[in-house]
């Protein structure tokens, strides 16, 4: 029972994945998620994903692997991003514009560049890690 207190102690895990976690272990149907889109981040996005959230507003879906540790099984790109700046963490949502905040991850250091208006950012596929469990 402590990994269960320890798990739900893991400040990257929203209090929604956590329910879910709770409601799976109590054998009941924790929510599922269709599609999952990532929103970039210049900091740490905080518990809801209202803090320091990127000028680039675009959220791309993103199709995951993996079942504790989840993967992006293609590559992300932005396309002409709207803002130079420097992303470093990105966040999980469940729908394209609003939805429900899932989690997020920080990027590795090599996809923390400083990038102009109209460059393009790539993160290849499995480039990023969202530890979920």
């Amino acid at each position: 029972m402590l990994w269960l207190y320890m798990l739900l102690a893991l400040s990257f895990i929203t209090n929604t994945v956590k329910e879910g976690i709770l409601k799976a272990f109590k054998n009941e149907s924790p929510p599922k998620y269709e599609e999952v889109w990532v929103k970039l981040y210049k900091g740490n996005p905080g518990e809801a994903g209202a803090a320091e959230a990127a000028g680039e507003t675009k959220r791309i879906k993103v199709p995951l692997t993996g079942t504790t540790v989840l993967k992006n099984n293609a590559a992300l790109v932005w396309t002409g991003v709207s803002t130079a700046e420097t992303p470093k963490f990105l966040g999980f949502w469940t729908t394209e514009g609003g939805g429900t905040f899932l989690g997020y991850t920080e990027l590795a250091a090599e996809y923390q560049k400083a990038v102009s208006i109209g460059d393009n950012i790539e993160i290849p596929k499995e480039g990023f890690e969202w530890k979920v469990a």
